[in-house]
């Protein structure tokens, strides 16, 4: 007996699984690149950031030590340049350098008028501003009632505004920043039309 066999039919493949999937990997590596990208981009603006916070806080300490230095106002009449140079007193090897390389310049100066230095209650002027009102440093004599003279008249201080600039480096990453600071100070009269010239 003869055994029939069924002819089996071969189907000609024509490579459209392995077409689709080779599309199907090129879009996942792309959206893997993108991924990669996008998280790369996150970790630069949180370091600038950082970095931004941390120069913000080294500056505004320098400025600190600058104003409360008793030369500050003789280098905004020139007398010498400031080129202050601090280095951040942590013990984080990513120190900050905080210069300031130019003398403070004096944008304007007012006149401080009596009337914001009387107290209102009964009319005397505070210790602490006594010299605006005579010229001396100290007194022990309070300022009261006539001898105050016209609420409306100018004293003998003045308010300063001074600009400042400064730039802070990162010595670990390079990174640097450039800080301009308006500064307000209150002077002599003499004082302030000399740095303010």
């Amino acid at each position: 007996m003869m055994a029939f066999s069924r002819p089996v039919r071969q189907y000609q493949q024509k490579g459209a699984v392995l077409f689709v999937s080779l599309i199907m990997l090129i879009l996942i590596t792309l959206l893997a690149l993108a991924a990669m990208r996008m998280a790369t981009t996150h970790l630069q603006m949180v370091n600038n950031q950082q970095f931004r916070q941390e120069a913000d806080s080294a500056v505004n300490f320098v400025l600190d030590q600058i104003i409360n230095d008793p030369e500050f106002v003789a280098n905004a009449q020139g007398s010498r340049k400031v080129s202050f140079k601090a280095v951040d007193a942590s013990t984080d090897a990513k120190a900050l350098t905080v210069t300031i390389p130019l003398a403070p310049n004096c944008l304007r100066y007012r006149f401080i008028k009596k009337s914001e230095l009387i107290k209102p209650a009964a009319p005397y002027v505070d210790p602490t501003d006594y010299s605006c009102f005579t010229g001396l440093s100290s007194s022990n004599v309070e300022i009261t009632g006539p001898s105050l003279g016209n609420p409306t008249d100018d004293t003998l201080c003045a308010t300063a505004l001074f600009n400042v600039q400064a730039s802070v480096t990162d010595q670990a990453t390079g990174a640097s920043a450039l800080f301009s600071e308006g500064i307000s100070l209150r002077l002599e009269i003499n004082e302030a039309t000399a740095a303010c010239k």
